[in-house]
């Protein structure tokens, strides 16, 4: 049974674990920021590093250390041990793209960001599973290997898509325009129907990651 109070200890340890990294990198990633505000697809680029960068900062922390077993050792139930972990890779990402939205928000538009959480939620939805079934070695190689596998089938759809329709996908200058107006048009619905999606996949890939772990030795 999940334990709500021990969800959020175990993400306190976690936050606390990585204070060294956090307090090391916020104030870098903030001055950067500022610095560059002027330059989105640069802003950009920096919310998805240091984003990812602290998401991932417990679980690299935990890899150094060996403090699986310590954690599997605990008498807490694995499925709290899950949803802890996947809290605590979501408020890294938050922690990420916070001030991103304070300081460079208006720069680079809300459009944009939910675009880059969806992303990063994503990503981690589809590597958390390979994580607790394999650890952090085999199962950062199954993820790379799932990840290939899918834009491999992604881009051949693509093209099979453009084979069968004769249709010329090179982007110009009048379909971005028309791209450009039809986003704004569905913002509103585009957005909402990204972070849905997103937590939609994290609940179901947390739900995987919870029976694989399960029946794993650590």
């Amino acid at each position: 049974m999940i334990d709500v109070a021990n969800i959020v200890n175990l993400v306190y340890k976690d936050v606390v674990a990585a204070r060294w990294l956090l307090l090391a990198a916020l104030p870098i990633y903030a001055l950067q920021l500022v610095t560059l505000d002027a330059s989105p697809p640069v802003t950009l680029a920096l919310a998805f590093i240091f984003s990812a960068l602290f998401a991932s900062g417990s679980l690299a922390i935990d890899e150094v250390q060996g403090t699986e077993v310590t954690w599997c050792s605990l008498p807490v139930d694995r499925g709290t041990l899950v949803v802890a972990r996947y809290a605590t890779v979501t408020l890294g990402i938050l922690l990420g793209l916070g001030p991103c939205a304070a300081i460079s928000g208006k720069t680079v538009g809300l459009g944009a960001l939910v675009v880059l959480f969806f992303m990063l939620q994503s990503t981690a939805a589809l590597f958390l599973p390979c994580y607790f079934r394999f650890g952090a070695g085999r199962g950062l190689m199954v993820f790379a290997v799932v990840t290939l596998v899918i834009v491999v089938a992604l881009t051949l759809a693509g093209a099979l898509f453009a084979a069968i329709t004769d249709a010329d996908l090179t982007p110009d200058r009048e379909r971005i325009v028309a791209l450009e107006a039809w986003f704004e048009a569905v913002r509103v619905i585009v957005t909402v129907a990204l972070i849905v999606t997103a937590l939609a996949a994290t609940a179901g890939s947390a739900a995987l990651a919870i029976r694989w772990y399960a029946a794993r030795d650590c």
